[in-house]
């Protein structure tokens, strides 16, 4: 093997390469998470009504998706193209799945709970408050 092999990475090439891959751990174990919950859920209300087991199950897709579209990108820079610093720089797929995926389920989710708190405390107010806060988050993107 040649010395540039067996030397340590730099400081830098760590500080660039690192984040990347601990957010695909996160986002694995984020995942797991996800997944576990939306099992109990399917356990738990079975006889829920169709819209709120279609949006769980939509939010559990659109998770699914950004999921795969991020291990992709991580696969190609740090399998597929192993040591190649430029790629490190590469955004791959990864502008649709963190910035629009992300804020689609988030958005959704927010607005969902808002309707719920409508529904809890009989309040306009309070839901609205909700949707005009989880507003940007949908417009950002």
């Amino acid at each position: 093997m040649t010395a540039d092999l067996m030397s340590p990475p730099s400081n830098s090439l760590v500080a660039e390469a690192a984040p990347r891959f601990l957010a695909c751990l996160l986002n694995w174990g984020l995942y797991g998470a996800l997944s576990v919950q939306v099992y109990w859920y399917y356990i738990a209300f079975p006889n829920d009504r169709w819209f709120p087991k279609t949006l769980v199950y939509s939010v559990y897709a659109l998770d699914t998706a950004q999921t795969i579209i991020v291990t992709n990108d991580v696969f190609n820079v740090y399998a597929k193209n192993f040591g190649n610093t430029v790629m490190l720089d590469s955004i791959g797929t990864e502008w649709l799945a963190v910035p629009i995926l992300t804020s689609i389920v988030s958005c959704t989710v927010q607005m969902y709970y808002g309707f719920r708190l409508k529904i809890l405390s009989r309040s306009r107010v309070l839901m609205a408050v909700v949707y005009v806060v989880c507003a940007p988050l949908f417009c950002a993107s």
